[in-house]
């Protein structure tokens, strides 16, 4: 019972204050009742369970016992009044988080709503360059496929002048050569 009483003193220290008379009050009746019990038992081995008998239900027993009795009261209301506070404690810090956590969501969501409008914008732009680069592109390619028909035909134009002129100019030497020869 000693023990239990030390462990419930640890958990709920403020609520044993050793300063308090109505606290060492209550440590004295219960080493007193120990005492009284451990006499009572030792009767008890004596073989004498009258007398152990006697011991416990006498007026010193039973008004050690009303004093501890008053005293765990004490300590369990001196508990319950540490245990509401704390309860009070954490309501009243559940309440700021709560609030917290709104008033947070409260501004989150425009700048989430600008940044979706921002994101959106920027996809649409995408978008757009996108097709001006592929109408580019394409307008590129007409331009590459008209400009290489054009050189294709300039090319074999080329071919045909350069095959009259070669042709030209065999004429000429075989005329010179033949005009040369008749003189």
């Amino acid at each position: 019972m000693d023990a239990a009483i030390q462990e419930s003193i640890t958990l709920a220290s403020k609520a044993y204050n050793y300063n308090n008379k109505g606290t060492q009050a209550t440590d004295i009746a219960n080493q007193k009742l120990i005492e009284l019990e451990s006499q009572s038992f030792d009767l008890v081995q004596q073989g004498r369970a009258e007398a152990a008998f006697s011991l416990l239900s006498g007026l010193e027993y039973k008004t050690l016992k009303q004093q501890y009795k008053q005293g765990v009261d004490q300590r369990n209301q001196a508990i319950q009044i540490q245990l509401d506070r704390q309860v009070q404690r954490y309501r009243r810090q559940l309440v700021f988080s709560t609030f917290l956590s709104g008033l947070s969501l409260i501004f989150l969501i425009p700048v989430w709503l600008v940044v979706l409008k921002t994101l959106k914008t920027h996809l649409q732009n995408l978008k757009q360059t996108q097709a001006a680069l592929t109408n580019i592109n394409e307008h590129l390619e007409q331009l590459v496929a008209e400009r290489s028909l054009d050189l294709s035909r300039k090319n074999a134009q080329l071919d045909q002048t350069l095959s009259a002129l070669k042709q030209t100019q065999f004429q000429v030497i075989q005329n010179e050569k033949m005009s040369a020869l008749g003189q």
